[in-house]
């Protein structure tokens, strides 16, 4: 949750276990358990973040999200181990839409201001010796910008290129990637336009149709990628194209 006053932008952490309702308990063991027995001693700490954390989930309908950090980046094999572990998880577990887990090692932490941001106000530790300094924090509006400064335009590029290379089988989960990522990406709109910071997806997709009308129809493609993904890769990169010429009208506007 965010509060603003004149110019200023307070991120509330309000992510804990103690707010992890009872039904999202077996996932958090069995992913605490999982992540331990492949990542060994590489493993320092799994936080929990997003809705789930935070108290506010939908049964069923939204996503339960883990960070496992490590002391240094994680081999592919292992890594591939992880992300079959979580597609398998999201067809066994009925009460979220999908398991998510992603890793980071400490190098990458460091060099991400923006991952950072997001799992010091916004998640909680499960396991592990705590890694980062979580809790409130408060920003003006020109500073929250600077940090979440993940742009459509490079982020659109990065991941054009992955969905052509991608395998058949892996384009629903891209699809579902790409589609919350770009619409994360546009966070950085709301800051330095409206000076609000939406946490939530629901929240943010709602105030991003609401605030720019006239983009209302890329806003739902990408939320129907994250929703309901698709293994279509033409609609998947023509929606890319489209944030990508939408996000330089933009900048040749400003």
């Amino acid at each position: 949750m965010a509060t603003r006053a004149d110019g200023i932008i307070t991120l509330h952490n309000r992510a804990s276990l103690a707010r992890i309702a009872p039904e999202y308990l077996s996932i958090v063991e069995a992913t605490t358990t999982h992540c331990r027995r492949v990542l060994g001693d590489e493993l320092l700490e799994i936080r929990i973040l997003g809705s789930v954390a935070r108290g506010d989930a939908v049964p069923g309908t939204s996503d339960i999200d883990f960070a496992a950090i490590t002391q240094e980046p994680v081999a592919s094999e292992l890594r591939a181990e992880i992300e079959r572990w979580a597609a398998e998880a999201s067809t066994r577990y009925p009460q979220v839409f999908a398991v998510d887990v992603d890793l980071y090692d400490l190098p990458a932490l460091e060099a991400n201001r923006s991952l950072r941001l997001i799992l010091e106000t916004d998640s909680a530790s499960v396991w592990g010796a705590p890694q980062l300094a979580a809790g409130d924090r408060t920003f003006t509006t020109a500073e929250l910008a600077g940090l979440w400064n993940i742009r459509v335009d490079g982020m659109a590029m990065k991941y054009e290129e992955t969905v052509r290379q991608a395998p058949d089988e892996g384009l629903a989960g891209l699809s579902r990637v790409v589609g919350k990522d770009i619409l994360k990406c546009w966070r950085m709109r709301t800051v330095t336009t409206r000076g609000v910071f939406d946490q939530a997806m629901p929240q943010l997709y709602a105030r991003l149709k609401g605030e720019w009308p006239a983009y209302e129809h890329l806003f739902e493609e990408l939320w129907s990628l994250y929703r309901r993904p698709t293994t279509d890769r033409e609609r998947i990169l023509r929606v890319l194209r489209s944030a990508l010429e939408i996000e330089r009208g933009f900048d040749r506007r400003a």
